[in-house]
């Protein structure tokens, strides 16, 4: 990288002066040759930021994945909690394939001047979104769907299953190059230029697709899991996938930071008492550093903890000091109070009910004040961590899809967690002592897909496509005091794309059987829920 910037420093200092026409064509000749050296670098940087980005927002932010899978409620709508907004189809899904066109440059940039390692983590980078469209929608434009430069822009929509084939093997052939290259792997914001980091992130990738993906495949990955699970692989928080926020600035910020949101995106949710109740439940320690109490406690609670640092927002709307009786149901007492999941009582949470002011309530918890910060050792943009891999594993090996102890799986995916968010070790260990992995199957697959869930905390992207597959864990479901629609298993198709790709949209279409969010896609096809 450094003789990168060196030409470039050259190459600005040589146009400062006036010079003949021989020197301004060798200035020339230079200008070509530095754009072409440094632009792969560039492009890889700009990808691993905007990826991340978009990931880690999408993970937090995005309502119809947080707020069904229970992480939160929102104080100012109830739609996605009550599963309304997924029968509406979203406009497009330019954001993503902007993302994999970025990606495609820069393949085609490094490709062209020799730059295989740049290749191989461009194409990984891009692997993480195909799968996560997928993972939304079923069958998407893939093989097709980056050839707009060639004219090709009304791609075929691929089975799901051909793109997860297809996907896998580009990570293989990716952990592969960045194996055996000798190039540098410049502009790296995320490894460093360690190749073997990104070897693992590849790997780790690929076991959470054949994890996803078993039963669909009808059970003949077993052989792939397996060497992937003995593999290089994301078994320690120094190899996770993620960037720290600078917080200078709105675009190097936290999601809800002040830089990014001004502050006010956190105190339009609150966390959901199913979420907030097993916490407490289990004596998990996390729930001190991601849930903070009550301001104004329902009934006779000692408030001398409530301080106003331990709020990431300065409360200044009146609340009433009781509530009715129609509340009756709810914990009083209790200093930690989480959001109620029925329709009859999200009034009270969105903002029309007593004690509560447009976007706050005195009386429910809210986050902590590091989520509102622009910048916090606790907060990274996450696309891949140690546990959610620990996590994957233990589950392969309780259903003896792999070899391996799960309980040992287990533990570690809850350490890992745990450490991540700056969870003491002794703490650690008293927890793991108090929940060790329970002896019967049905008990342990429970355990390890719950702790799983609570470790997806800001990636709720993740623990819905889990979710979908598992049933796991049975505080999220059809309650009927609480949806107004069934369980969603997919987004429908934007109505940009089904309005000017329509042949295409409508072939995927009639694989599918209808356009609906409760079309089954083939990657849950033959999946069994352990509830």
């Amino acid at each position: 990288m450094k003789k990168y910037k060196i030409y470039s420093l050259l190459f600005i200092l040589l146009m400062s002066f006036s010079c003949s026409d021989q020197f301004r064509k060798e200035q020339l000749e230079m200008a070509e040759d530095v754009n072409r050296l440094t632009t792969p670098a560039y492009l890889l940087s700009g990808s691993i930021v905007r990826i991340a980005n978009f990931y880690q927002e999408k993970g937090v932010n995005d309502d119809k994945f947080n707020a069904i899978m229970l992480y939160y409620q929102q104080l100012f709508s109830v739609k996605s909690q009550s599963h309304e907004e997924f029968a509406k189809a979203p406009d497009n899904w330019g954001t993503e394939y902007k993302l994999l066109y970025d990606t495609q440059a820069g393949i085609n940039e490094a490709e062209a001047v020799g730059f295989v390692s740049t290749v191989a983590a461009q194409r990984i980078l891009q692997c993480l979104i195909f799968e996560y469209l997928s993972d939304i929608y079923g069958d998407i434009p893939y093989s097709e769907a980056l050839n707009g430069r060639e004219g090709d822009i009304k791609p075929k929509f691929d089975m799901q299953e051909d793109i997860y084939t297809g996907l896998m093997k580009t990570l293989d052939e990716a952990a592969i190059t960045l194996g055996s290259s000798s190039d540098e792997l410049d502009g790296d914001l995320l490894f460093g230029g360690d190749k073997q980091s990104w070897i693992r992130f590849a790997n780790s990738l690929k076991i959470r697709m054949l994890i996803r993906s078993y039963d669909a495949f009808g059970g003949s990955k077993q052989s792939e899991l397996q060497a992937a699970a003995n593999a290089l692989i994301i078994d320690n928080n120094d190899f996770n996938a993620a960037l720290a926020f600078e917080g200078t600035a709105a675009n190097n910020s936290w999601i809800w930071g002040p830089a990014r949101s001004g502050g006010e995106e956190m105190t339009r949710r609150k966390p959901s008492a199913p979420f907030l109740d097993l916490l407490k439940v289990n004596s998990d320690p996390r729930l001190l550093t991601w849930i903070a109490p009550a301001l104004e406690p329902w009934g006779d609670v000692d408030n001398s903890y409530i301080l106003e640092d331990y709020y990431a927002y300065p409360y200044g709307i009146n609340m009433l000091d009781s509530i009715g009786q129609d509340y009756g149901d709810f914990p009083f007492g209790e200093a930690y109070v989480g959001a109620p999941l029925t329709v009859a009582s999200l009034e009270y949470v969105y903002g029309e009910g007593p004690g509560s002011g447009s976007y706050d309530n005195y009386k429910l918890s809210s986050y902590t004040s590091i989520f509102v910060e622009d910048a916090n050792d606790l907060l990274k943009a996450t696309m891949f961590e140690a546990s959610e891999v620990s996590f994957c594993l233990a589950e392969a090996a309780q259903r003896g899809w792999i070899t391996g102890n799960a309980s040992t799986y287990y533990e570690a995916g809850i350490t890992q967690n745990m450490e991540r968010w700056g969870i003491a070790n002794g703490d650690i260990l008293t927890y793991l002592g108090a929940n060790p992995l329970p002896a019967g199957n049905t008990d342990a697959l429970t355990a390890i897909l719950t702790e799983k869930w609570k470790s997806l905390f800001t990636q709720g992207h993740q623990s819905w496509f889990e979710y979908r597959r598992t049933g796991i864990p049975t505080v999220v479901g059809d309650d009927p005091d609480y949806v107004a629609l069934p369980f969603p298993s997919r987004w429908r198709y934007p109505t940009y794309e089904v309005d000017n790709n329509t042949e295409n949209a409508n072939e995927a279409v009639a694989r599918l059987g209808e356009d609906t969010q409760t079309a089954k896609i083939w990657i849950i096809s033959n999946t069994t829920p352990v509830k």
